[in-house]
């Protein structure tokens, strides 16, 4: 089993005895970066997010027009985009279950 160092949280969703998404809440210069948040559905990923409290960011994948949507009728607003580039082919990535991915903060 591995622990989080607060102020670090984790939550793990279930549905059914089968994971049905997880989310990593840390600190970050202003409040608390949400990511890496994977989920088998939208539903999932706001479940989890309503679960953390206080001023959050979470950065979105483009493709998930859908969350984002969510998010911006919740008061989220956009900061900045980046863009995912490779060298070669792309790895194989299920991009539909990424909800919030992990972020430069991490080092």
């Amino acid at each position: 089993m591995t622990r989080l160092q607060e102020p670090h949280e984790a939550l793990l969703l279930e549905d059914g005895g089968q994971v049905a998404g997880w989310a990593v809440k840390r600190p970050c210069s202003d409040g608390a970066k949400i990511g890496p948040l994977f989920a088998t559905d939208s539903r999932i990923a706001v479940r989890l997010l309503e679960c953390f409290s206080g001023p959050v960011t979470i950065d979105v994948p483009e493709t998930q027009f859908q969350f984002t949507a969510v998010l911006q009728r919740r008061g989220f607003a956009p900061g900045f985009r980046t863009a995912r580039m490779y060298r070669g082919p792309a790895p194989g990535l299920e991009l539909g279950m990424i909800y919030g991915i992990s972020s430069l903060e991490l080092g």
